[in-house]
């Protein structure tokens, strides 16, 4: 993909974004991307070959989060980001990372504690039981068409978060499409994932429990028990 193009997705992004209320600074930080690109004398593509990801990181206003998008869209022509701000993709349960990019302060190198992961679940489910989250209209499993899906945009300290419901087939075959939330956030090296779901049993049933991280919920339902 060339730059032009490159430009139009990361300003449609930005404009999903606002629509989807996020935080402004991430909008602005999106449609500053896109103007970058747009004034490279030379073609991402080229730069990526010469320099590495970090030859884009360089460039103005542009981080590992944006790099690693620009990259994407430029060796594969589509991004991940903007499918799933769609609605045209799966909300699926965690997978490794993959890739690598240069570390900028603002981006944590550190996983986030379950204690914040299960406020923003928290969060989301309190809103989306409101009414008060934007909708978007997935594009798998939904033949109806139908603006089902809530997603949340919010920020703990440096980190973003955008919260969805799963939308997998066996999440709709099992009925917890409104119970599996999956939490997506950046790290140094990749974009991450987390799933919040309600434990059915052993110690945690019941409660909400980041899949992958029993031990460390066990622990954080011990102190916030004890408080």
């Amino acid at each position: 993909m060339t730059n032009e193009p490159i430009a139009a997705k990361l300003e449609q992004v930005a404009a999903l974004l606002e629509e989807q209320e996020a935080n402004p600074f991430r909008v602005h930080a999106w449609r500053a991307a896109a103007g970058t690109v747009r004034a490279l004398e030379r073609p991402v593509l080229d730069i990526l070959q010469d320099e590495g990801i970090e030859g884009i990181d360089r460039q103005p206003g542009i981080g590992p989060v944006l790099a690693r998008a620009i990259r994407e869209l430029a060796e594969r022509g589509r991004l991940g980001m903007l499918d799933r701000l769609r609605g045209e993709a799966e909300c699926r349960m965690p997978s490794p990372a993959r890739g690598a990019s240069t570390p900028r302060r603002y981006v944590p190198a550190e996983k986030p504690s379950v204690s914040e992961l299960l406020d923003v679940d928290r969060e989301y489910r309190e809103r989306a039981a409101a009414g008060t989250l934007p909708l978007i209209t997935p594009r798998r499993f939904n033949p109806r068409e139908e603006r089902w899906l809530p997603v949340l945009h919010c920020v703990r300290g440096d980190r973003h978060y955008t919260v969805l419901f799963s939308n997998t087939a066996l999440a709709h075959r099992i009925g917890r499409t409104h119970d599996w939330a999956v939490i997506y956030y950046d790290g140094r090296d990749a974009e991450h994932r987390a799933t919040v779901v309600t434990a059915t049993k052993g110690p945690l049933a019941g409660r909400r429990v980041v899949r992958g991280r029993e031990h460390d919920c066990i622990a954080h339902y011990r102190v916030s028990t004890a408080a």
